[in-house]
């Protein structure tokens, strides 16, 4: 089968499935990654005869897709803030609204933060990205799954940064020895609530850790209550909490800050005008 062939029969399979536009995206990724044919080459070998390992395995790929796996799954990887980052359904794809959160961190090119705190780092996402443009920073990363700090962990090294991954369920508290505090906490916990369900896409719901995605409706605020009471005491004077949060309760969130004693808090919207990110200052 000639790479045109593929390309026309690919369009035709996942169409019945995405909208043209992603179905267009996934089918440059999965010849990227197949074949590692950028989208000008694609069209320059157009001729070219596709072997028949490689229609397999391209198959096997569009068989999946089908399922709803998301495509980062089935490659076994995905890109963050200039980092290549291994995922699979123990940790959440990292979204650009996390890129965000690091952009919004790193302009403030002072970066008095030596000592960093991640709380539920999954992949590693955000640990990595900061060891890699903060130097000389020690990062210390917390996840209740063994299975995700795996990853964070094969993550770090494959990055080449150091990180100091710990297993621990931030609901039963943030406790370190006294010497240790930290300029920097930064987190990104669980906050969709589970009335928020039929409102999400399939392959996030089928595939996707819930552990790292949901809670419970009855008390949707769990997670930032333990992380800003906890911040509070671990926090460094002068040092900042930043957190992705739940839009819906943008207001709540301020209050929560406010009430343990930070400063200069400030709660600001993504690129798609939600209310995604916090950050405040445990004072001087």
């Amino acid at each position: 089968m000639t790479l045109k062939d593929l390309n026309n029969n690919l369009h035709l399979e996942l169409s019945k499935v995405y909208p043209e536009d992603e179905t267009k995206s996934l089918v440059h990724q999965i010849f990227a990654h197949v074949l590692n044919y950028s989208r000008f080459q694609l069209s320059l070998n157009s001729s070219n005869q596709v072997e028949l390992k490689d229609q397999i395995k391209i198959k096997n790929i569009v068989h999946d897709l089908k399922e709803y796996k998301p495509i980062q799954y089935i490659l076994g990887y995905t890109e963050f803030y200039n980092c290549k980052l291994k995922v699979n359904n123990h940790v959440l794809i990292p979204r650009p609204e996390s890129e965000e959160l690091i952009d919004w961190i790193l302009k403030d090119k002072t970066w008095n933060y030596r000592n960093i705190l991640d709380l539920g780092t999954g992949s590693g996402c955000l640990a990595i990205a900061l060891s890699k443009h903060i130097k000389e920073s020690i990062i210390t990363a917390l996840d209740i799954s063994p299975e995700a700090l795996e990853i964070a962990r094969q993550n770090a090294e494959l990055n080449n940064v150091r990180i100091n991954f710990l297993q621990h369920d931030i609901l039963t508290g943030i406790e370190f020895p006294e010497a240790e505090k930290f300029h920097l906490i930064v987190s990104n916990p669980p906050y969709v609530r589970e009335s928020e369900k039929k409102h999400m896409q399939t392959n996030v719901l089928n595939w996707e850790p819930g552990l790292a995605l949901f809670v419970p409706d009855s008390d949707p605020l769990l997670f930032y209550e333990k992380i800003i009471a906890g911040s509070c005491r671990l926090l460094l004077p002068g040092g900042y909490l930043f957190m992705e949060i739940n839009e819906n309760f943008p207001e709540e969130i301020k209050q929560l800050y406010l009430g343990n004693g930070f400063t200069g808090v400030e709660i600001v919207k993504d690129l798609f005008g939600k209310y995604r990110m916090a950050k405040g200052k445990k004072p001087e």
